[in-house]
């Protein structure tokens, strides 16, 4: 059984069991696990030749510092190894570049597993993700102090597969830990500008007002970047009307056209953007334009 070598962590109390107690519950999996997770749990015989240790030592236990450096390498984490003061539990490195902790935790009863749970989500007060061997201890009370603590747990036996002496992960990490990844930031700057226009245009329906419209001020200003002066003389009117227009939108949407208009210059030039065939974004202002478009559609 390619999974029996997590249920075994948690059949073994304290990670530490007689040489036999272990060949007998990791079956066919135990020359190989032995090799890659397991060491002496006595000290004093670690000078001696690999088949000698096999031969001499009377107990094993499991090696953290391998089993953690190898989950770091099929998960894409960055390595940080941290002893807590939560028995069974240590982390074993982070994720994204947000640093979220990722935490292992092997125990040996369900009352454990969710004190467990709860430490962490009073020590670290963040998200963070949390390995185990089995969701065996994984109840309805479980996952409700992990969906308050915004914290996610995955468990080995489903996601990390021990086959014939390789360890992998079933699953891209970037897919697997998704909702503890950071959108990138011009998805958010864009996603920004969308919804601001969206709620200027929304406004415009409510009240009747003279050209130019909040709706024209905020895309010459805000996507496009105009100056004020430059916006009065296209629409034909004065400096104090697209002035007018702009507090308008602030006071009505919250936003601040300055901000929007400074996310807005990340974009970079519309005309280069559009002219690439290959683009992977949309244009803040394609996407003004298409909205427009499904309005006018719907009336």
């Amino acid at each position: 059984m390619n999974n029996s070598p997590w249920h075994c962590l948690e059949l073994i109390s304290g990670g530490s069991a007689p040489l036999e107690e272990w060949r007998n519950c990791l079956d066919a999996d135990y020359e190989a696990f032995c090799g890659s997770f397991l060491e002496p749990d006595e000290p004093k015989i670690l000078a001696l030749g690999k088949q000698e240790q096999m031969e001499a030592k009377s107990r094993l236990r499991l090696n953290w510092n391998s089993l953690s450096a190898a989950l770091c390498r099929i998960f894409n984490l960055q390595r940080r190894f941290i002893e807590m003061p939560i028995p069974g539990t240590r982390q074993v490195g982070s994720w994204s570049a947000e640093a979220v902790p990722v935490i292992l935790t092997i125990q040996n009863e369900s009352r454990m597993f969710r004190h467990v749970i709860c430490e962490l989500g009073l020590r670290l007060r963040a998200p963070f993700i949390l390995l185990g061997p089995t969701s065996s201890f994984v109840d309805a009370a479980c996952r409700e102090l992990l969906a308050n603590a915004q914290a996610g747990y995955f468990s080995l036996s489903a996601h990390a597969l021990f086959e014939n002496g390789v360890l992998r992960c079933c699953k891209a990490p970037g897919e697997l830990f998704q909702q503890f990844t950071a959108p990138p930031k011009n998805a958010l700057d864009e996603d920004t500008t969308h919804k601001a226009f969206a709620l200027v245009k929304s406004l415009e329906h409510k009240r009747t007002m003279k050209q130019p419209s909040p709706v024209s001020v905020f895309g010459f200003y805000c996507i496009d970047g105009l100056s004020v002066s430059a916006i009065a003389r296209r629409c034909q009117c004065s400096r104090g009307t697209i002035i007018n227009r702009l507090h308008y939108i602030r006071k009505k949407t919250g936003a601040d056209p300055n901000t929007i208009r400074q996310l807005s210059a990340t974009f970079g030039n519309s005309n280069q953007r559009l002219s690439d065939s290959r683009a992977r974004y949309i244009h803040p202002r394609s996407l003004i334009e298409q909205v427009d478009l499904d309005e006018r559609e719907d009336e």
